[in-house]
C-alpha cells in the first residue's frame, strides 16, 4: 500500500486530508468586563443612561474587577495548558486551530525540534524499523526481492496509522483545555449579569425620588387624595426604560432586548 502521509506528515493521498476540519469553527468565547447589555431601546428626554450608572456602582465596580482578575488567570492558564501539550506532541497537531493565538512560531519551532516530544519519539522509532528491516532482509540476500517493496509499505501504513491516532489524542486534550476554559467564562458571564441586575436594583433603592428627575418604577408622586376624581399619574417615558430594562434582564425569553455572547467556543 502507498504512503498516505509523507516523511514531513503532510497528506499525499488518496482521498481528502481526513484529518482536516470537518466544518469551520465558530468564533472563540471571549469575556468583556468593560461590556454590559444594553436595552434595545433609546434614551429620550428624561431618560436614564443605566450603563453609565451601573459602571459607577461601587459594588458592581468591585464585582467586576474579580471578575476580570480571573478571567485574566483563566486565559494565562489555557495558554499555559496548549503550550505544554504542544511542546509534548511536538508542535501544533493536524487539523488543529489555534484560535487563541497561545502559540507564537517561536514556541512550534521550539517543540517540532523537541527530540523527546512524543511525535519525534515515534519517527525514531519508524526509521528504527524500517532499518532494522532492511539488515534483516539483507542478512537472508532478500534484500533486491519483492518483501522489500511489500514489507516497507506495511511498516509506513502503520508509522502513518500510529501518527494519525497520536495526532487525535492530542487534539482531544487540546480540545478539553478550550472547554475547560470555556465553562469558566460561562460561569463569567453568568455572574456579570447577575451583578448587573443588583446594581440596577442598588439604584432604584437608593433613588426613592426617582433617577434623574425620573420616578423609580412602582412609585407614585404624591396627590390630594381628598378629591373623589384624583388621575393616576402616567408612566414617564424613563420609568418605562426602566421596568422594561429590568424585566429584560428577569425574562430569559425575551427576544433580542439583551444582547449578550452565547457562542460556542470551538478549538477544532
Amino acid at each position: 500500500m502507498a504512503s498516505l502521509i509523507d516523511e514531513n506528515g503532510k497528506w499525499i493521498g488518496p482521498g481528502p486530508d481526513p484529518r482536516a476540519p470537518a466544518s469551520t469553527p465558530v468564533a472563540p468565547a471571549r469575556f468583556d468586563p468593560t461590556a454590559i447589555p444594553t436595552f434595545g431601546g433609546t434614551t429620550g428626554p428624561g431618560g436614564v443612561d443605566w450603563k453609565n450608572l451601573i459602571q459607577a456602582d461601587p459594588g458592581y465596580m468591585n464585582s467586576n474587577l474579580s471578575l476580570s482578575e480571573r478571567s485574566d488567570s483563566a486565559a494565562a492558564n489555557r495558554k499555559a495548558a496548549l503550550r505544554a501539550i504542544a511542546m509534548q506532541y511536538g508542535g501544533l497537531a493536524p487539523g488543529i486551530r489555534d484560535v487563541y493565538g497561545d502559540l507564537d512560531q517561536q514556541t512550534l519551532d521550539t517543540a517540532a525540534a523537541n527530540p523527546l516530544s512524543d511525535l519525534a519519539r515515534l519517527r525514531k522509532s519508524g526509521a528504527d524499523n524500517t532499518e532494522q528491516y532492511k539488515r534483516q532482509l539483507a542478512a537472508r540476500g532478500a534484500l533486491q526481492s519483492g518483501d522489500l517493496g511489500y514489507g516497507l509499505d506495511q511498516i509506513n501504513y502503520n508509522q502513518n496509522a500510529s501518527e494519525y491516532d497520536l495526532g487525535q489524542q492530542y487534539g482531544n486534550a487540546a480540545q478539553g483545555a478550550v472547554n475547560d476554559y470555556a465553562g469558566i467564562l460561562q460561569g463569567l458571564n453568568s455572574e456579570q449579569l447577575a451583578a448587573i441586575q443588583d446594581a440596577a436594583a442598588r439604584i432604584i433603592a437608593a433613588n426613592p425620588d426617582g433617577i434623574g428627575g425620573a420616578t423609580p418604577p412602582g412609585t407614585t408622586t404624591t396627590t390630594d387624595t381628598s378629591a373623589s376624581d384624583v388621575t393616576p399619574r402616567a408612566e414617564t417615558e424613563a420609568e418605562r426604560q426602566a421596568r422594561m430594562w429590568l424585566d429584560a434582564y428577569n425574562n430569559p425569553n425575551a427576544p433580542d432586548v439583551i444582547k449578550r455572547r452565547t457562542d460556542t467556543p470551538q478549538y477544532v
